[in-house]
């Protein structure tokens, strides 16, 4: 499949504050390039070590993280420090799939914007993906960190069916910036 680039960051950005909503999303996308690009320098785990990416240097490498704390450390690395319901929540090294339902606020479809979250399955969630870019009203580029190999990019729409024949229906659109 041709995934297309929305962004392209053969080399990670300088770790310069951005200071506006756009400009942290911007970011967001950018960090989310880089790692698609240098997935050969990540490892997904669920394990203790699953927090290291939050906790490093942005930009640094090699990387360990599960789905949920490589979502919460891009957005981190670009700036973000809470959740919008709840701003008292901080994102942390700690945060999952649950957590992010928590601290994110829950958007429709139409409102997604590159930048948000989405939280596949029931309950607390199975996998939390990155939305890179707005292919049509209903489907998304995504980063997703899921599996050794990743991250990678994916389409909202495969993973939707994805998780249908998985048995975890469910989809929530989750935003962390205005």
């Amino acid at each position: 499949m041709n995934n297309p680039s929305p962004l392209t960051a053969l080399n990670p950005p300088a770790h310069v504050p951005p200071t506006t909503n756009t400009q942290i999303r911007a970011a967001a996308i950018v960090w989310a390039d880089w790692a698609i690009q240098d997935r050969a320098h990540f490892t997904y785990t669920e394990g203790p070590e699953r927090s290291h990416m939050f906790n490093s240097k942005p930009g640094s490498l090699p990387q360990s993280a599960d789905c949920s704390q490589f979502c919460a450390s891009l957005l981190h690395w670009a700036g973000v420090e809470h959740g919008l319901p709840k701003p008292q929540q901080p994102l942390t090294d700690t945060d999952y799939t649950g957590t992010l339902l928590v601290k994110g606020k829950r958007l429709t479809v139409d409102q997604v914007r590159p930048g948000d979250l989405i939280v596949y399955g029931p309950g607390t969630g199975t996998h939390a993906v990155f939305v890179l870019a707005r292919i049509s009203a209903t489907d998304f580029w995504l980063a997703s960190h899921g599996e050794q190999g990743d991250p990678s990019r994916v389409k909202h729409s495969d993973l939707v069916s994805y998780f249908l024949r998985a048995g975890h229906p469910g989809v929530t659109f989750l935003a962390f910036l205005l």
